[in-house]
């Protein structure tokens, strides 16, 4: 169970004071320029997963690794089920 120090109360009207960098938009609209030059080469397999709920998939992409550069990282994802 998770345990908090304010309570629940306190916790959903709390906002910290974040100073937001004035160069914020440009290092994002920066970031996500350079991830779009880059090939992810995504591929979603479906698993069954007896999950009545979701869709699974395994999910296996390219990623830079900095010692010996390019590899293959793997990861599951879920999507909710449309309606049919």
């Amino acid at each position: 169970m998770s345990h908090f120090d304010l309570p629940l109360d306190e916790l959903r009207r709390y906002r910290p004071d974040v100073a937001v960098p004035d160069d914020l938009d440009e290092f994002w609209r920066e970031t996500l320029a350079q991830a779009h030059e880059f090939d992810l080469a995504a591929r979603f397999t479906p698993v069954d997963t007896g999950l009545v709920a979701v869709e699974t998939f395994d999910v296996t992409f390219a990623v830079d690794v900095l010692h010996d550069g390019s590899s293959r990282d793997e990861s599951a994802l879920h999507f909710q089920k449309r309606a049919v």
